[in-house]
């Protein structure tokens, strides 16, 4: 990241309202200032165990196999478009249930729907990362049970830009 000021900030909404919203201290108001500055940190870039591409062209690719245990996740965004809902791809792991509908969690994704990113979640979701600008690549620690599970983008028709990829843990 470039030096600066940068807002941390939740897009999930509860009765409508995006926890971002502070109408009162006592209410969400998930919202956080952070500055990042010009000095090293010395931290080692983590060691990934499994790599995974992202592009408005190309969607998800997994590179290596999400195995059970804990995983070190590279995400590489190889371009970055805003997409018709005023945001850019991020990607995030979802756990699959046989109950879940996956058209309704594709649809869930997509903030501008009434529906979209309102509590609870259809599903159970495990991390992932934020847009980044392309060229960049950020990292996310995950733990993994055998099971079903998916990478998705929080944009609108997911499956037929490539940015919904299910995979299986052994």
């Amino acid at each position: 990241m470039e030096a600066g000021t940068y807002l941390l900030e939740c897009y999930v909404k509860t009765g409508g309202v995006f926890h971002s919203y502070n109408p009162d201290p006592d209410v969400y108001g998930m919202v956080h200032e952070f500055k990042v500055t010009d000095e090293a940190s010395g931290a080692s870039e983590p060691i990934a165990t499994v790599q995974v591409d992202i592009s408005s062209t190309n969607g998800i690719q997994i590179e290596g196999e999400m195995v059970s245990g804990a995983q070190t996740v590279a995400v590489r965004f190889s371009d970055q478009i805003v997409h018709e809902n005023f945001v850019g791809h991020d990607i995030q792991v979802v756990r699959i249930s046989d109950e879940l509908n996956l058209g309704d969690l594709q649809e869930w994704m997509d903030w501008t729907r009434a529906a979209g990113l309102q509590t609870p979640a259809p599903a159970q979701f495990l991390g992932g990362l934020n847009e980044m600008p392309a060229g960049s690549t950020g990292y996310f620690n995950v733990i993994l049970e055998p099971g079903r599970y998916a990478l998705i983008s929080e944009v609108p028709n997911t499956a037929s830009k490539g940015l919904f990829k299910e995979f299986v843990v052994q």
